[in-house]
C-alpha cells in the first residue's frame, strides 16, 4: 500500500512538472492552478495515509517539508532569482517528495527532499549556462558588442588582474608548499580561476545584450520585471516593483495608455525542477556525491 502512495504521488507530479515546463518555455508563466492541485493532492494523499496506516509521521513529515520549501522559494523569490510561480511550484515539489519513495532501494541518511533540491541546483546551473550560450549564439552581434566592452571596462580588467596573481601564486605554490601529490589539483584549481572572470562577463554580456526588451502592455503578465520607471507627462505613472509588476501597476498602465515598457526576461527555469526530479529518481541520491 505504502508503494501505491508513492508511485500515484509520482506520476501527478511528474505530469505537473511536464506541463508547468511546456508553459514556462512557452509563455514564461507558471499556472498557480498546477502547482495549488499537487499541493493538494500531495496533502490529501498523505494525510489519507497516515489515516489508513495510522501514522502520523507521513503528513508531518510532508507539512515540514512544505514549510522548508516555502521559505527556500521566497528566498529565492526576494532575491530576485526567480519568479512567484517558481516559488509556489517549488514548495509543492518539496512537498511531494518529502517522504523517499518506497520504490527506490537505496537509502541515504540526508532527507530525499534535500538531495532532490540539490540535484535540481546541480541541473539548474549547467541548464542556465546552456541557455545562456544558445542565447549569445542566437544575438550574437549585440553579444559581441556588450562582451567587448564589458571585457575592456577597467573594473574587469582589474579583476582580471587580480585574479592572475592569485592564480600564479597557487602555481607556485604547488611546486613549494603543498605537497607533490596536490600539484595537479593547484594547478586545475589555478586555471579554473583564469576562467572564471571570462565566464561572469560572458553571463553578464548575454543578460545585457539578450535579456532586456520592449513588450507591449497589453503583454504584461503579473510579475514581469520591468526595469525602468514609467513617466507620462513628467507624471510617474508606475515605479520599478523589484519582485515584479502586479495587476494594479499594469492597469494603471493602460490606463495611462502607455505603449511598451522595459521588461527583462529570466531564464524559464522549471525545464530544470523537472529534468533534476527525474534524475533524483534515476540515480536515487545526490548527483556527483554517490554517498549521499
Amino acid at each position: 500500500m505504502i508503494v501505491l502512495f508513492d508511485i500515484l504521488i509520482t506520476a501527478a507530479t511528474l505530469v505537473i512538472l511536464t506541463i508547468a515546463s511546456i508553459s514556462d518555455l512557452k509563455t514564461r508563466e507558471i499556472p498557480d492552478w498546477l502547482s495549488y492541485s499537487l499541493l493538494f493532492f500531495v496533502i490529501a494523499t498523505r494525510g489519507l495515509q497516515s489515516i489508513l496506516l495510522r501514522d502520523q509521521t507521513y503528513v508531518v513529515q510532508t507539512l515540514i517539508f512544505f514549510v522548508i520549501f516555502f521559505i527556500f522559494g521566497n528566498l529565492m523569490y526576494y532575491t530576485r532569482q526567480w519568479g512567484g510561480g517558481d516559488t509556489k511550484l517549488i514548495t509543492a515539489l518539496g512537498s511531494a517528495f518529502a517522504i523517499r519513495p518506497a520504490y527506490l532501494i537505496e537509502t541515504s541518511i540526508i532527507p530525499f527532499a534535500a538531495i532532490l533540491l540539490l540535484n535540481i541546483l546541480i541541473v539548474g546551473a549547467i541548464y542556465g549556462i546552456i541557455y545562456a550560450i544558445y542565447l549569445s549564439f542566437k544575438h550574437k552581434d549585440s553579444f559581441k558588442k556588450e562582451f567587448k566592452k564589458l571585457n575592456h571596462s577597467h573594473k574587469t580588467v582589474g579583476i582580471k588582474m587580480g585574479v592572475l596573481i592569485i592564480a600564479i601564486l597557487l602555481f607556485v605554490s604547488s611546486f613549494t608548499i603543498f605537497p607533490a601529490n596536490t600539484r595537479s589539483l593547484t594547478g586545475l584549481l589555478a586555471l579554473i580561476l583564469l576562467i572564471i572572470p571570462y565566464l561572469i562577463t560572458a553571463l553578464k554580456s548575454t543578460e545585457l545584450a539578450c535579456m532586456f526588451k520592449e513588450i507591449p502592455v497589453n503583454k504584461l503578465t503579473e510579475g514581469d520585471w520591468v526595469q525602468k520607471d514609467v513617466y507620462k507627462n513628467r507624471k510617474l505613472i508606475c515605479k520599478v516593483n523589484p519582485y515584479g509588476i502586479n495587476k494594479k501597476e499594469i492597469e494603471l498602465l493602460k490606463k495611462a495608455n502607455i505603449k511598451q515598457v522595459l521588461v527583462k526576461e529570466g531564464i524559464p527555469f522549471v525545464p530544470p525542477f523537472l529534468i533534476g526530479t527525474i534524475v533524483t529518481l534515476i540515480v536515487g541520491g545526490a548527483l556527483f556525491i554517490p554517498i549521499i
